[in-house]
């Protein structure tokens, strides 16, 4: 339990400590524990989805650390049988714990953001550096098979129109992560330059 002493915490009422009466004998005022303010990434939690990419769609879950300061982003990708992600979900692939840390740097204020085309909006920017775990995917289903080659899994996916073989590498390395919140949509960003103002869509995230 954090505490004060009485004569600062009712500063604002008394004339100076042990004038103006109280409580007979209390030495001190007990105060409730101060609640932090929410960090700047706390306002990205919540369960993101990508668009679809052919047969699969990835889900990114965030979390928030340290008082809002951190992200913690577990992914989830789900594999269906038609592209165009229709039909039955044949695979997902999920990891054991999360895969990318995210830990605040700061706030590109009026930062310039360039989508498809030629077209730029400004928005503030949340900056930050990016962390690996090295997690290696963990893929079931129904529609998919494992063997090892070489040393490493490969995974046969059985589609509708016939399958396909791939490897998940785990997910290593550092790097700069850029968030923005826009119409009710999570947008991660690539930077543009060496200015450290401008900034690429990369991605376009929906609840």
């Amino acid at each position: 339990m954090y505490r004060i002493p009485a004569c600062l915490a009712l500063a604002t009422v008394l004339t100076a400590c042990g004038g103006g009466g109280g409580i007979a004998g209390s030495g001190s005022t007990p105060l409730p524990d101060p609640t932090p303010s929410a960090g700047p990434l706390k306002k990205y939690e919540g369960a993101w989805i990508a668009p679809c990419e052919a047969h699969s769609r990835e889900t990114t879950s965030m979390v928030s650390a340290n008082n809002g300061n951190s992200l913690q982003l577990n992914l989830k990708t789900d594999f269906y049988a038609n592209i165009g992600c229709t039909g039955v979900i044949i695979a997902t692939a999920t990891y054991s714990g999360p895969v990318i840390t995210l830990n605040f740097t700061s706030t590109v204020k009026n930062a310039s953001v360039k989508l498809a085309g030629a077209e730029t909006v400004t928005a503030d920017v949340d900056v930050g550096g990016t962390v690996a775990a090295g997690q290696t995917a963990i893929v079931s289903g129904t529609g998919v098979t494992s063997r090892i080659v070489n040393g490493k899994t490969v995974w046969t996916f059985a589609f509708s129109e016939g399958s396909a073989e791939a490897q998940f590498e785990p997910i290593t390395g550092t790097g700069t992560g850029a968030l923005l919140l826009r119409n009710g949509e999570l947008w991660t960003l690539t930077t543009s330059g060496a200015s450290g103002t401008a900034f690429n869509l990369e991605n376009r995230l929906t609840r």
